[in-house]
C-alpha cells in the first residue's frame, strides 16, 4: 500500500480521485490487508453494479420523489440551516443529501467508494446548476485535513462498513470544534419478523426484478463473506443501538437520536406506491432516524 503523498489526483467526469500503482485503495498512509482490501473492492463493485438502478427512475413517481426531497429538505433546513457551511457527505451514492445541501448553498464536499455512484452524482448536480466536489474515498481512512469541516452527514452508510469504529472517529478528526455529525438510518432488526418469510420474500421480489427489467436481481447484493463482516449489517439484531453507542464510544458530546417523523411519512407513502416486485422485498420498518454528536469545541 502506498502512502498518500504518493498518489496524484486527477479527474472522472467530474469526479476527483487518487490514483497510484494501488488503484482507488485509498487510505490516510494506512495499510490495508489482503482480505480487508478484497472485502473493500468487493464493495465498491456491488455498488457500481447498483448505480444505473439505484434511483428507482421509471419505477417511483416523480410527484413522490418529489415530495420526498422536499421533506429531507424542509428537515436539513431546519437542523443544519442554510448558513453557508462546509459539509462532508460521506457515503454520497447517486448524491441524494449531497444536492439539497448544495442547494441550501452549502459547501459540499462528497466521497464514495464508487465511481459509478460518484457519475450519477455529478450527472445530476450538472443538470441542476450545482457545484459538488466528488471524491472517491473510504469513509474510514479519510484523506481530508483535520478539524476542516462543520458537519459531517452519512445516510444508510454505517451499515456497510467493516469497522464502522474507525468511521466515526475519522469524521470526529475532520469536524472542526464544535461541528457535529449525522448519520441517517432506518432500523430494521430489531423487529419481530420471521426470517425465513423475509428471505423468501427477498428472493421472489429478486426473481420478479429479473424477469420484469431484465437484469439481474442479485447481481449487486453482498456475498456471505462480506456480510458477515459487517458488525453494523441491518439484519444484525441490535445495530442501531451499537452506532448509537458508537458515537460516544468515539467521543462524541451530546448524542441524540429520534425519528423524522416528516420523511417517514413520505417513505412509508412512497413504497406503499411501488410495484409489487419492490414492495416484496422492503422491509418493514418505515421511520427514519437520525443520531448526531458533537465534537468538544
Amino acid at each position: 500500500m502506498m502512502p498518500i503523498a504518493s498518489l496524484d489526483y486527477f479527474f472522472i467526469d467530474g469526479v476527483t480521485e487518487l490514483r497510484g500503482p494501488m488503484q482507488r485503495n485509498i487510505t490516510n498512509s494506512r495499510v490495508l490487508s489482503a482480505s480487508e482490501e478484497d472485502v473493500k473492492r468487493k464493495i465498491a463493485i456491488s455498488w457500481n453494479k447498483a448505480c444505473s438502478y439505484y434511483d428507482c427512475n421509471g419505477v417511483l413517481r416523480k410527484e413522490i420523489a418529489s415530495r420526498e426531497e422536499e421533506a429531507w429538505r424542509a428537515f436539513l433546513l431546519r437542523e443544519i440551516g442554510n448558513k453557508r457551511m462546509r459539509i462532508l457527505d460521506v457515503g454520497t451514492g447517486t448524491g441524494f443529501l449531497s444536492l439539497i445541501l448544495a442547494s441550501l448553498g452549502h459547501e459540499v464536499v462528497g466521497i464514495d467508494m464508487s465511481d459509478g455512484m460518484l457519475s450519477v452524482c455529478n450527472r445530476k448536480a450538472k443538470d441542476r446548476g450545482l457545484k459538488i466536489d466528488l471524491k472517491i474515498g473510504d469513509a474510514e481512512y479519510l484523506t481530508l485535513e483535520e478539524d476542516g469541516f462543520d458537519v459531517v452527514v452519512c445516510r444508510w452508510v454505517l451499515w456497510t462498513l467493516p469497522h464502522p469504529e474507525r468511521a466515526i472517529s475519522e469524521w470526529k478528526r475532520i469536524l472542526k470544534p464544535g461541528g457535529r455529525a449525522y448519520a441517517f438510518d432506518t432500523p430494521y432488526a430489531d423487529q419481530k419478523t420471521d426470517r425465513i418469510a423475509r428471505a423468501i420474500k427477498d428472493n421472489l421480489s429478486k426473481l420478479i426484478i429479473t424477469a420484469v427489467e431484465r437484469r439481474n436481481g442479485w447481481s449487486s447484493e453482498y456475498d456471505r463473506a462480506i456480510n458477515d463482516s459487517l458488525p453494523l449489517h441491518y439484519d444484525r439484531p441490535g445495530s442501531f443501538k451499537k452506532e448509537i453507542d458508537l458515537f460516544e464510544a468515539c467521543g462524541f458530546i451530546q448524542v441524540e437520536t429520534s425519528i423524522i417523523e416528516e420523511v417517514s411519512a413520505i417513505w412509508t407513502e412512497k413504497w406503499n406506491c411501488m410495484p409489487l416486485r419492490y414492495r416484496l422485498g422492503c422491509r418493514e420498518n418505515r421511520k427514519w432516524h437520525f443520531i448526531s454528536g458533537r465534537k468538544q469545541s
